[in-house]
């Protein structure tokens, strides 16, 4: 993974660190009262804040590659020297 100004892109190593039959899965959090916690994380299968096989993953890469280029090529460099002073 590589960030760049807080956001987090996926990236070729990233995902070989995943396996072939990889479920990248992130429950939903429901709100319910204290005596139905069995349900606060939403099952597999059910809506999902991320449910991903490795073909996903595959995509999430190829879609984040532009990003990255964009976000190494597009630097500005600022002088930490003081600028000249005017010539009166």
């Amino acid at each position: 993974m590589e960030t760049y100004a807080g956001i987090v892109f996926a990236t070729e190593e990233w995902l070989q660190l995943f396996t072939d039959d990889v479920l990248y899965f992130m429950p939903r959090r429901k709100n319910v009262p204290r005596r139905e916690l069995h349900r606060e994380l939403t099952p597999q299968g059910d809506l999902a804040i991320l449910e991903e096989d490795r073909r996903h993953l595959e995509m999430r890469v190829e879609r984040a590659q532009p990003l990255l280029l964009q976000s190494h090529t597009n630097q500005r460099v600022i002088s930490l020297r003081p600028p000249p002073a005017p010539d009166h």
